[in-house]
């Protein structure tokens, strides 16, 4: 919509859509592998203990086409209990995982919405404003039954059970700024003020798209793993003057150049700190996923730059400088005892990790070459050399779920079954940098 009254110089516009989706292939394929029609064996490091006997691999042929007539390898048969038509776990075997999908599978969808307002700025200035947003609806899961139900059947493992019940939202202000191309010149700028939520940032099994705490969906709603509060970047093009108007050889060598500049500015991406990289055995029941802490004491620091992030120690967790390998870590409260996970009392990612932002420079020309048989339109060849980090800033990798960087604390077995928590001094601390400068050369040529 374009009000008369601003002369075709204001203009409204707005959207709304569904978007559906289908489920990964793997969360079926999982289900579809289930005891005792198939069974997945992992195999290594042969022995004369092993199906590897002696280090050597046996081969057999079937008495005819059917996979039945192969023999079975007696090291990797487990007895079939007939009551419930699962293996029988027995000396050397380990109990087997169940997998389990709705018997209706529905399907995901997304609302998306929109508006925006552009108005048109003397000097040939554009500014626009606008907000956009999305909701998301039956997405997938993945729980670990053990946590429902604490009493296990010794003669399984785990039970994961995928299940569609989990939303998303997404909320943005976006604002530019831009200068249409005049003068050799043009130049645009865009800021966006956003939050991504959801209770899990990524379908599919997998250890790091686990939730801490399936029991209570709630308790895993907090920000995305990729949200970034602020999000800015900045653009600029600019045709070099000189030599642009020479139609001589000068001209054609020296000339037409022209120069390119991006500048990158986002907020650190959210993680959550949890008690331990391995899954921790609580009792009877062993945990699927890493547990988070049953409160935070506070004290932390809450600076985002690369310095506040850099080895040794970070200076926002900088009290565990110097700890020794019995320190428990003084931030936060964890639990080690109980005979089942209790809920957490550290929202999920409720920290933020290093922040980023970069300059990347290039600069590019033109040749056109003479005009080619066939063709209605003039060959050009383009010659680009681009910078990607010119200034070579530091810049951290992101932190990423129950690494080093996330793990509060690890655990240590005493001699009566007792658990100790032992504190990880690289909490806090970034382990990785993303890439410094880099050149890159490039030809192209277009007919």
């Amino acid at each position: 919509w374009s009000p008369m009254a601003y002369n075709n110089k204001l203009v409204f516009r707005g959207g709304f859509g569904i978007a559906y989706d289908r489920f990964d292939n793997n969360s079926f394929d999982n289900t579809r592998n289930n005891p005792p029609y198939v069974a997945n064996y992992s195999i290594c490091c042969g022995s004369a203990a092993d199906p590897f006997a002696n280090n050597q691999i046996a081969f057999n042929l079937g008495t005819g086409n059917n996979p039945q007539t192969y023999p079975a390898n007696p090291a990797l048969v487990t007895p079939i209990d007939p009551r419930s038509g699962l293996p029988i776990v027995t000396a050397g075997y380990n109990a087997p995982s169940i997998y389990a999908d709705p018997t209706h599978m529905p399907s995901a969808y997304v609302y998306l919405y929109s508006m925006q307002m552009q108005y048109a700025l003397p000097q040939d200035w554009t500014f626009t404003l606008g907000y956009q947003g999305s909701a998301g609806h039956r997405l997938l899961r993945i729980r670990n039954l053990n946590y429902f139900y604490p009493s296990q059947n010794l003669n399984l493992a785990a039970m994961f059970d995928f299940t569609p019940d989990t939303n998303t939202s997404f909320n943005a202000l976006n604002a530019q700024l831009e200068h249409k191309f005049k003068h050799g010149i043009s130049f645009n700028t865009l800021y966006t003020y956003s939050k991504s939520i959801d209770q899990l940032s990524s379908e599919g099994p997998g250890f790091v798209t686990n939730q801490t705490y399936p029991i209570n969906d709630k308790t895993e709603r907090g920000p995305s793993d990729y949200d970034a509060t602020h999000n800015f970047r900045a653009f600029a093009l600019w045709e070099l003057p000189i030599f642009r108007s020479r139609k001589d050889a000068l001209g054609a060598i020296a000339g037409g150049w022209q120069l390119n500049g991006i500048f990158q500015f986002h907020s650190g991406f959210p993680w959550t700190p949890v008690a331990q990289n391995d899954c921790i055995v609580l009792g009877a029941v062993s945990c699927f996923n890493p547990v988070r802490p049953l409160s935070y004491n506070g004290q932390a620091g809450s600076s985002y730059d690369t310095s506040a992030f850099l080895p040794p120690t970070s200076s926002n967790f900088s009290a565990l400088a110097g700890a020794g390998p019995t320190t428990t870590n003084p931030y936060f409260n964890l639990q080690t005892s109980g005979n089942s996970p209790v809920p957490p009392g550290v929202g999920r990612n409720s920290f933020r990790g290093p922040r980023y932002q970069d300059v990347d420079v290039s600069i590019a020309k033109q040749f056109g070459l003479s005009r080619m048989k066939g063709t209605s339109e003039g060959a050009k060849i383009e010659l680009r050399m681009t910078a990607y980090n010119v200034f070579n800033k530091l810049n951290l990798a992101p932190f990423t779920f129950a690494t080093q960087s996330t793990v509060v604390s690890y655990f240590n077995r005493t001699l009566n079954g007792s658990l100790i928590p032992v504190a990880n001094p690289l909490f806090g601390t970034a382990t990785t940098g993303l890439a410094g400068r880099v050149l890159e050369l490039q030809g192209r040529i277009s007919f």
